[in-house]
């Protein structure tokens, strides 16, 4: 078992494969980083985190998941934020026109 302190253990796990910006390809990856990290963090033996995923979102969704699961923490609790996804400069992003650090994702489609 982990060992007991104070305060929550609570981690966000973000995955980000596809892009609005033709630049950026689809990445083959995050759906299989998104599990992998969900069931180590969540597993009560190696992490036994409360674990909140996010992907394949609208940058948007995913600005308003961070912000919800940063707002109520307290000095005591425990927190991860993973993500996987593209990685670029900022420069890049505002060159492209994006104004962030990564990529924006793609929306889901309605179908």
């Amino acid at each position: 078992m982990v060992p007991e302190r104070p305060g929550a253990r609570l981690a966000l796990v973000i995955g980000t494969a596809t892009y609005t910006d033709p630049g950026f390809r689809r990445l083959r990856a995050p759906a299989q980083d998104v599990a992998d990290m969900v069931e180590v963090l969540a597993d009560p033996v190696i992490g036994g985190f409360t674990v909140t995923q996010v992907l394949d979102r609208p940058e948007y969704e995913i600005r308003r998941a961070v912000g919800v699961f940063l707002a109520d923490r307290r000095v005591d609790d425990l927190v991860v934020v993973y993500l996987s996804c593209h990685g670029v400069p900022a420069t890049a992003c505002w060159t492209r026109g994006a104004g962030c650090t990564s990529p924006r994702p793609t929306p889901p489609s309605s179908s």
